[in-house]
């Protein structure tokens, strides 16, 4: 199957965005700690690739879909998850059997999740998006026809239900993004759009957090229903963006962005165990430059490893 340039580039921005967003974190200068609240809207960006991908799919059988999908992104975590457990173990941490349980059925976002895995909350909502996929595509064209009023009722939903618990609320936002970019990619044309606007639009959302947060940080109006819609609409600025940047790049085979874009998911699961998690190498040396090339260093060879390791699993499996 031919691959989308666009998307591939996409993608591989997300990974980066996360990494960084982990990585500024470390410094102990509050200014480059306070970038990382633009960086993490490569979260947003993964969902809407998912949305967008997935709205010119055909489902043929809705079951046999979901448990490709869902073997497809838990296997990876499921061979991950050994190793942080195993750690666990060695270091002589309280390990709890009810983590195996939670991370077996992806449900880390609900109940938790361990040092070195915490990042894989994510997981949990993109398997909550799936399950609603093969729904999406029955019902294709009523859906298209309300677009508009079904998602200004998820929209009321999030904002109303963030109020009664935040994390339920940031999971309807989620849905929103993913719901939103299934059916842009039904409704999309080609019609350009300038690059001067993309940018100003994605520089103007930044200034709106740094406003926002200045006046209502630690508020529910502020730490989900701001946060949330400013990470949905940068990630639609940032994709269209891209998609200006690189829509008429003839691309056949790129080595280099082929091979980002196929381990950028494993990546992801690896990288946080070198940042924060049982392996930590951001305190390796006083040199944070040094720190952060061997912590991505290090994300990236196991990225590949894990990538590897699970395709031979999955074979086995299939």
């Amino acid at each position: 199957m031919k691959k989308n340039f666009v998307v591939q580039i996409t993608r591989i921005v997300a990974m980066f965005m996360i990494i960084i967003c982990h990585l500024v974190q470390e410094f102990e200068n509050q200014y480059i700690q306070m970038t990382s609240q633009f960086f993490n809207v490569g979260v947003f960006i993964f969902i809407f690739i998912s949305g967008y991908l997935y709205g010119a799919k055909k489902i043929e059988s809705p079951k046999k879909w979901l448990i490709d999908r869902f073997f497809k992104i838990m296997i990876p975590v499921y061979i991950f998850m050994i190793f942080i457990f195993e750690l666990e173990i060695f270091r002589g941490h309280n390990f709890q059997i009810k983590s195996v349980f939670i991370y077996l059925f992806d449900l880390q976002f609900i109940f938790g999740g361990v040092l070195g895995a915490q990042h894989l909350w994510f997981l949990t909502v993109i398997m909550l998006c799936y399950m609603l996929t093969p729904i999406l595509y029955r019902n294709k064209e009523k859906l298209l026809k309300n677009h508009k009023i079904i998602l200004f009722i998820i929209a009321v939903l999030a904002v109303g239900l963030s109020y009664v618990q935040q994390d339920v609320g940031r999971t309807f936002m989620y849905i929103w993004l993913y719901v939103s970019a299934y059916m842009y990619r039904n409704h999309k044309t080609d019609k350009q759009k300038s690059k001067v606007v993309l940018v100003l639009s994605i520089v103007g959302l930044f200034i709106i957090r740094i406003v926002t947060r200045a006046f209502l940080d630690g508020t529910i109006l502020y730490n989900t229903i701001v946060v949330c819609f400013t990470q949905i609409l940068l990630s639609y600025n940032i994709y269209w963006f891209l998609n200006e940047m690189f829509r008429n790049v003839k691309v056949e085979n790129n080595i280099l962005i082929n091979h980002l874009d196929t381990i950028s998911y494993y990546v992801y699961i690896t990288h946080i165990m070198f940042m924060t998690g049982p392996v930590r190498t951001m305190g390796l040396t006083k040199n944070m430059f040094v720190n952060s090339v061997v912590s991505i260093g290090l994300a990236w060879v196991t990225g590949i490893l894990l990538d590897r390791i699970s395709r031979g699993v999955m074979r086995k499996v299939k």
